[in-house]
């Protein structure tokens, strides 16, 4: 509101706020500014008042000279003029000294010329200590008053001993008008320094009521914040034990479906959202193939092998192809997602990528039925979650190809044991089975040797034709490969039964020790029979020689009954007939 707009109060108000305004920023020194120009009005409203009263009524004189007088008063506006101007440039104390010694100077001069103790500056007296005490600084002001105390104080003492009379007397009409005059111009300048007083108060409550506002506001705004970092802190606090807890449960877990499946259900149950599947890339890396989910659509999805085709379909098909998370707040404005009539209601998606090693393995997807349910915290959280997911299926798919590995490695090996031990029971097919009987050991024929099939897996004890027999299986490297049997007219105790698997363990050792060592045993002779072989054809001169000897040597070195070798020669002009050699 500009000021011609402003009603009278207000532009009053206006015009005395910018009389008195100082343009200090300390409180106190603002105040006794704002004091000193209320001062400064005054003295010059009765400057104004007796330059008036000098011209038009004539009272003073022939006391004064009016002219004298009116000079007197134009030099004192010009002081005050001086000092205002001094105070509204920022120099107070300057102004301040200069008013109250020139206004010290005059009431003393005026006491000490006209009538003494009775001297109508007396009044004025009053005027002269709250302009010392009110824009002075306070040693400053208690010593201007206590300097003009003494001063008059001499003048009082001076002039009851009869030392001092006045040289001037004013008559009782011009001491009443002067008192009026004085009375006057004394209240006008009170009432300007009350209410100078009244509206620093006033301004002063105004603040402290701001103050308190603003306090009550910074306080509520605190306890607000307070509230909000607590909610923060606590929400923070679940989110690491829901991290914590699914790290946990992950590392429990082993099989990789299993792994999944518990961590979507966790993740949805725990963090509340309505649907979180989990995707992995099939080999050829062009599908994002659903293998978990926690939401009966998601169930139907997965019932019916649902996939998404990567870098093509949805959200989950484009984090899958770039590798970045992807959060759409509101679904409807994101121009990747695609509508799935197995979740309908969904308002809002986040989909991050599993990536390990810096490859990505698969896709977290979160949704819910909320718009915007996904805060920047949430959104640390679950990365934090889809790294650990991460590692945990990487780990758990590494774990099954190892186990499936180790079982086919298993299967080769017991293949292999099965092999080894029949080319072993081929080269000792004579004899391959023995007993004990009162000391005496016996070969047993091959047809009473127990089939595999027939053989336990573990020692077993039962009762045949009331005696009791203990069976043991024989194992090389997880295969069976023979069978320890006991018959005694007792019992068996399980010490002894303890002690009979023992023996087995060590016998499985010992014949595959026995095994190997035949074995290399075996090859060691066929190297050396190949080497003789070998030495003796190259010792022969021509071809027939080489033949001859060949048949030879691998007749005897492989204990047959007849080695025969035929060449037959390449067809040049006309048949040409093979050459054979026969040794028996």
């Amino acid at each position: 509101m500009s000021a011609e707009t402003l009603p009278t109060s207000g532009r009053l108000r206006a015009a005395f706020d910018r009389l008195l305004d100082v343009p200090y920023q300390d409180p106190d020194q603002r105040r006794r500014g704002m004091v000193f120009n209320a001062l400064l009005s005054t003295g010059v409203l009765t400057s104004l008042v007796l330059m008036a009263d000098v011209q038009l009524l004539g009272y003073w004189y022939p006391v004064f000279n009016p002219t004298f007088l009116t000079v007197i008063l134009l030099l004192n506006l010009g002081v005050y003029g001086l000092a205002y101007a001094a105070n509204k440039r920022g120099y107070l104390e300057v102004a301040a000294r200069l008013y109250i010694a020139l206004l010290t100077v005059l009431v003393l001069l005026v006491v000490f010329l006209y009538d003494g103790l009775s001297s109508l500056a007396i009044g004025v007296f009053m005027w002269l200590f709250v302009a010392a005490i009110g824009t002075l600084p306070l040693r400053a002001g208690l010593i201007t008053v206590g300097a003009t105390l003494l001063t008059y104080g001499g003048i009082s003492i001076l002039q009851v001993a009869g030392l001092y009379t006045p040289p001037f007397t004013l008559s009782a009409e011009l001491k009443a008008t002067g008192l009026g005059l004085i009375t006057v111009t004394t209240s006008a300048g009170a009432a300007l320094v009350v209410a100078l007083f009244i509206f620093n108060l006033q301004q002063q409550f105004e603040e402290a009521r701001q103050t308190a506002r603003q306090l009550d506001e910074l306080q509520q705004t605190l306890a607000q914040r307070v509230e909000d970092r607590t909610e923060e802190a606590r929400q923070q606090a679940q989110r690491f034990q829901v991290i914590a807890e699914l790290g946990s449960a992950m590392t429990a877990i082993l099989d990789l479906e299993q792994l999944m499946a518990r961590a979507a259900n966790f993740i949805a149950e725990r963090l509340g959202y309505d649907h979180v599947g989990i995707f992995l890339l099939d080999k050829d890396r062009q599908w994002a193939v659903l293998r978990a989910a926690s939401s009966a659509g998601g169930k139907r999805m997965l019932a019916r092998g649902h996939r998404l085709h990567v870098g093509v379909q949805g959200i989950v098909g484009n984090v899958a192809f770039t590798g970045l998370p992807r959060i759409a707040l509101h679904v409807d404005a994101d121009p990747a997602w695609v509508r799935n009539p197995d979740l309908p209601d969904t308002r809002s998606e986040m989909a991050l990528p599993l990536v390990v090693r810096e490859q990505i393995i698969g896709v977290l997807d979160i949704q819910s039925h909320h718009p915007e349910a996904f805060s920047p915290e949430d959104v640390r959280t679950l990365r934090v979650l889809a790294d650990g997911l991460a590692i945990a299926i990487e780990n758990a798919r590494l774990l099954t190809e190892m186990q499936q590995a180790l079982d086919r490695l298993r299967v080769y090996q017991a293949q292999d044991v099965v092999e080894a031990w029949r080319e072993a029971l081929r080269r000792h097919r004579d004899v391959f089975a023995y007993e004990s009987v009162y000391d005496a050991v016996i070969p047993v024929e091959a047809e009473e040797a127990p089939q595999l099939e027939e053989m336990p897996e573990h020692a077993e004890s039962s009762e045949v034709e009331g005696r009791h027999r203990l069976q043991v299986p024989v194992s090389v490297r997880g295969t069976r490969v023979g069978l320890l049997q006991f018959d005694t007219a007792r019992p068996w105790r399980p010490e002894e039964v303890r002690l009979a698997e023992l023996v087995a363990e060590q016998l499985g050792l010992a014949l595959d020790n026995a095994r190997l060592l035949e074995e290399s045993h075996l090859r060691a002779l066929n190297e050396r029979a190949r080497g003789a072989i070998v030495a003796r054809l190259r010792a022969s001169s021509n071809v027939d020689a080489v033949l001859r000897n060949l048949v030879q040597e691998v007749g005897r070195a492989l204990n047959t009954e007849r080695v025969r070798v035929q060449l037959m020669p390449v067809e040049e002009r006309g048949e040409v007939s093979p050459e054979n050699h026969e040794a028996r």
